[in-house]
This record gives structure tokens, C-alpha cells and sequence, in this order.
């Protein structure tokens, strides 16, 4: 399966360590799917989504700057084209 590698300006914490770089897995209609039943709001399903892409938590992504984040949704759409 294919994977993008993604290049944070601030990135987040996680314990004392500030990650800047992850690398998000090509979706499946599966993931689409379990995404689906997450999250009331289509945010809260893309984002759970995502954190399962990256193999990261909902509250990692949530913690990324909004330019941060539209890194993330730009290597999703990527895949998609």
C-alpha cells in the first residue's frame, strides 16, 4: 500500500517530544466506512480518519495548526486524483 510522507511546520506533542513528520496510508473503503461511525459532524469523521491514516490520535491531529492540518487533507485528496 502506498504511503505519503508529511512535513509539519509546528507539529504537536506527544509526551515532551515535538513531532514534525508522519506518514499517511493510501484510504480503503473500509477506512471510508469506519470513519463513517465515529463522528456525529463530517469533521469529526474526517478527523478520526485521518488519525488512523497517520496512525496518530483525534487529539494529536487536533492539537496541528490549521496549516498543519491542510497538509493532511491535501495528501488525502492526493490519493484521491
Amino acid at each position: 500500500m502506498d504511503t505519503k510522507p508529511l512535513e509539519f511546520r509546528t507539529g504537536f506533542l506527544r509526551g515532551e517530544a515535538r513531532i514534525k513528520t508522519c506518514q499517511m496510508r493510501e484510504p480503503t473503503v473500509d477506512d471510508q466506512m469506519n470513519a463513517q461511525g465515529t463522528g456525529k459532524t463530517a469533521a469529526a469523521q474526517e478527523l478520526h480518519l485521518f488519525a488512523s491514516l497517520c496512525d496518530l490520535t483525534p487529539d494529536e491531529l487536533r492539537s496541528l495548526s490549521l496549516h498543519d492540518y491542510g497538509r493532511v487533507q491535501q495528501a488525502y485528496q492526493d490519493f484521491l486524483e
